[in-house]
């Protein structure tokens, strides 16, 4: 027993130490990373990763985030060590835009067309099916408190829903803005971000309706949104009982 009470105390201790807040990183086409605060309104350039950067989105370990290349390359891009890492070519499929499922950890990609599911290891693309929505897709990202697949489409500026096993787009609403080139859920705050490229604006979005409201202007051209925060474990673990039932 006292074993078992030593282990959940250990346990316990580096559940409370593990860092769960998220920080919004953007890519841009010139390979440079930023750190954008959405409380003090600004973007600050962190290092240059040496590539022109389309889609980026949470990465899958600490200090880190995913981001793909013009050519479908996938890369990890670390903000803290300024070091990017090739991980794998995705077998030709030209990869443009990722999203990340927080819950099943599993990574998504688009080619502005299909949903693809890429592989975390040798960055391979395997596809899942045609998204069916107008135009092009260029933003998207996962929002765990709806669990859907969220994704804009670039051409007629609307909000969908992504069906994560057929790759089927249901329309939810317009967002008002043209051209958002990426987006990102924070699920610290519950609040769900995107950017525009040619507009150099960052929004708030409503994934319930679609509509978009513009938060501030930036000097960058964004092209990808990721965070370096990794949810390894929940905030209801965090409690000694929480613990305890990770072990029933």
């Amino acid at each position: 027993m006292r074993v078992l009470t030593i282990l959940l105390t250990t346990v316990l201790v580096m559940a409370a130490s593990i860092s769960i807040g998220a920080t919004m990183y953007g890519t841009e086409i010139e390979g440079g990373v930023y750190l954008i605060d959405t409380d003090a309104q600004t973007t600050t350039y962190v290092f240059n990763g040496g590539l022109p950067f389309y889609g980026a989105t949470d990465g899958d370990i600490v200090d880190n985030i995913f981001a793909t290349t013009l050519t479908g390359d996938l890369y990890r891009l670390n903000p803290v060590s300024m070091v990017s890492t090739f991980v794998g070519s995705s077998g030709g499929v030209e990869i443009k835009e990722l999203a990340k499922n927080e819950v099943s950890r599993v990574l998504y990609g688009t080619n502005y067309e299909s949903l693809f599911i890429i592989d975390v290891v040798t960055g391979e693309a395997t596809v899942v099916g045609p998204l069916n929505a107008a135009g092009s897709v260029w933003a998207m990202d996962y929002d765990t408190s709806i669990n859907q697949l969220v994704a804009i489409s670039y051409t007629d500026g609307n909000l969908y829903y992504v069906d994560m096993a057929t790759g089927a787009a249901t329309i939810v609403g317009p967002t008002g803005q043209e051209r958002i080139t990426d987006i990102w859920y924070d699920a610290d705050s519950g609040e769900m971000f995107g950017d525009g490229h040619f507009e150099h604006q960052i929004y708030s979005i409503n994934t319930a309706t679609g509509a978009a409201t513009v938060l501030f202007a930036i000097d960058v051209n964004i092209l990808g949104l990721g965070s370096t925060g990794v949810n390894t474990v929940p905030t209801d673990k965090t409690s000694l009982d929480g613990v305890k039932a990770l072990f029933r």
